[in-house]
C-alpha cells in the first residue's frame, strides 16, 4: 500500500506542477524544487546518519521514523510491527528497514511523476520558461541548469537546455508581460524543449539514486541481522 500511495502521489505532484492554463508557463523551477530539491534534502539527512565505513546509526531510527512517519504513518504502522525489533541488539537492523521502506516509497513516487510527465508532454502542449523574483540573470541560470545536467550531458546532450533557450524563456507574470525575448521564438514548440531535461532530471536525481539506496539498506539489514 505504501508503494501504490508513493505511485499516486508522485503522477499527482508531477501532473499538478505541469498544469498548463494555456496563459502562464510552466514554471520549470517549481517542478525542479519538489523533484529534485525535496529529495536531495532527504539524501542529506540520511547522510547525516552515516557513520564512517557507511555504518547506519543505530539511533538513525528516531529521526528517520519522525521523517517518514510525519506522512505514512498509519501505512507504515502496519508494516513495521512485523519487522521492528526489539531491544538495542536490532537498532541498526530497524533503522536499515526504515530506510527501505522510505526508498521503496520514493522509487514509487519517482515513478509516478515520471510517468505523469511523459503522459503530459505526450498528449498535451506545455510551455515551459522559468521565472523568480531574485535578479538572476539568464547566463546565471543556465550555468545552474548546466550543472544539473552534467550526469547525462555527455550521452544525453538533447536533454542539456542550451543558452538560447534559457535566455528566451525568463517570464514575469505582472501584466502577463514576458521577458526579453520570451515572444519572439515564432515556434511555439520551442517552448516545450524542457521536457527532455525535467525528465532525466528525475531519473538521475531521484529514481536511480533511490534504487541503489533500497540495494545498500537491504544489505545494511541483512548484515545487521546476521551480527
Amino acid at each position: 500500500p505504501d508503494r501504490r500511495i508513493g505511485l499516486v502521489m508522485g503522477a499527482a505532484s508531477a501532473a499538478a506542477l505541469l498544469y498548463y492554463d494555456g496563459m502562464h508557463p510552466v514554471n520549470i523551477f517549481h517542478f525542479l524544487a519538489v523533484f529534485v530539491g525535496l529529495q536531495l534534502v532527504t539524501y542529506l539527512l540520511l547522510a547525516t546518519q552515516l557513520r564512517p565505513g557507511g555504518v547506519l546509526n543505530p539511533r538513525a531510527g528516531a529521526p528517520l521514523r519522525s521523517l517518514i512517519y510525519g506522512a505514512l504513518r498509519r501505512v507504515l504502522q502496519e508494516r513495521l510491527s512485523e519487522k521492528r525489533a526489539v531491544g538495542r541488539l536490532f537498532a541498526a537492523a530497524e533503522a536499515w528497514t526504515l530506510v527501505r521502506l522510505m526508498q521503496l516509497f520514493g522509487i514509487a513516487f519517482n515513478v509516478g511523476g515520471l510517468a505523469a510527465s511523459l503522459a503530459v508532454v505526450t498528449f498535451s502542449d506545455v510551455a515551459f520558461a522559468w521565472a523568480t523574483t531574485l535578479e538572476l540573470s539568464p547566463q546565471v541560470v543556465h550555468s545552474v541548469f548546466a550543472h544539473l545536467a552534467a550526469p547525462w550531458a555527455a550521452f544525453f546532450p538533447g536533454a542539456v537546455p542550451d543558452e538560447t533557450l534559457v535566455a528566451s524563456t525568463q517570464y514575469f507574470r505582472l501584466g502577463g508581460l514576458p521577458a526579453s525575448g520570451y515572444t519572439q521564438v515564432s515556434r511555439p514548440e520551442f517552448y516545450g524543449g524542457y521536457w527532455a531535461f525535467l525528465v532525466a532530471a528525475v531519473t538521475f536525481y531521484g529514481l536511480l539514486p533511490r534504487l541503489a539506496l533500497v540495494t545498500a539498506a537491504s544489505l545494511g539489514a541483512r548484515r545487521a541481522r546476521r551480527r
